[in-house]
């Protein structure tokens, strides 16, 4: 129904769709309708002030698009026709405002939001407690449209930044294919992807501890550290954060390696890029390397590559 949603805010139904989205709006629960809003609304939230007037021009528009302008009966509740304005006004406002609408109700069942990035899309969201998450390209994050009072848990595979909201008293829990990370209140990247030869962490501040996949002993890193974990024989390597690496190089499209050896720089581009490199590529890279690598252009970051490298 997404796909809908974005249609009837940008104005681009369909006579077909709209009595599509109709239906579906109409044969979905309220719990089904506050998940997918609520999900729909901590993507790409942009927190901007908005005036009443605004709001109620938007209501009305939505009103008279969804049911028409006839008597009948237009909701089966009033929750769910604000819910419906809350989807359409973000993201103008703020995410916490459409709390507002839906009555903060603690009566709301809490349903699991889902955001998958294509190759070379990314996505930026604030979850319910505060936390913020870069989403890198070619990654799935699953989370909760509610945290409970006692749990901070969520599901991810690819590569985000996270920068996460302090609770001494409910650690946040990451789950990936091949590590589980354990923190508390703080800033740092995170690279696990099903396949991939290695996963890392690399931490700005604060504190995480980390896990592996079918092991229980804990590992702790430091903060301007990165670590890099082996999948397969469990072997950790840990390097300094240096002042010319950002540990979210990719944000700005470009991936930092330090001094890595072939076997990883030919992994981290294929896990990037979601290919398989050419035989004569990587039969080319022989040695370490050092330096930056676009993340958004697998051609470019081959001519580079071939230009250290042939002999």
């Amino acid at each position: 129904m997404n796909d809908l949603f974005d249609k009837l805010i940008n104005d681009q139904l369909s006579p077909s769709e709209l009595k599509e989205l109709r239906e579906r709006f109409n044969a979905s629960s309220d719990e089904e309708l506050t998940t997918l809003l609520l999900c729909r609304d901590m993507r790409d939230a942009d927190p901007e002030y908005i005036s009443q007037e605004m709001i109620d021009e938007t209501k009305s528009r939505i009103d008279s698009q969804l049911f028409g302008n006839t008597s009948q009966k237009k909701v089966k509740t009033f929750k769910r026709f604000m819910l419906i304005a809350a989807s359409v006004l973000v993201p103008l406002i703020m995410i916490g405002t459409i709390w507002l609408y839906i009555g903060n109700s603690s009566n709301v069942k809490t349903g699991m939001c889902t955001i998958t990035t294509a190759l070379n899309e990314t996505s930026s969201l604030m979850l319910p407690d505060g936390t913020s998450v870069k989403i890198n390209g070619n990654s799935t994050f699953s989370f909760p449209s509610a945290f409970k009072k006692d749990n901070r848990e969520v599901s991810f595979n690819g590569e985000a930044y996270f920068e996460v909201a302090k609770d001494a008293n409910v650690p946040f829990i990451i789950f990936t294919p091949t590590i589980t990370v354990t923190v508390k209140g703080t800033a740092f990247n995170l690279l696990s992807r099903p396949g991939a030869k290695y996963s890392e962490i690399s931490l700005d501040n604060g504190t995480v501890s980390m896990t592996r996949k079918n092991s229980e002993k804990i590992i702790d890193v430091a903060p301007k550290t990165k670590i890099i974990i082996d999948n397969a024989t469990g072997e950790i390597i840990v390097k300094p954060i240096d002042s010319l690496q950002n540990s979210s190089s990719w944000t700005s499209k470009e991936i930092y390696f330090d001094n890595v050896t072939p076997e990883y720089l030919i992994d981290r581009l294929e896990q990037t890029y979601s290919t398989t490199l050419d035989p004569e590529i990587k039969g080319m890279i022989d040695e370490n390397f050092i330096g930056a690598l676009p993340s958004n252009d697998l051609d470019e970051a081959l001519r580079i590559l071939r230009r250290i490298y042939s002999k």
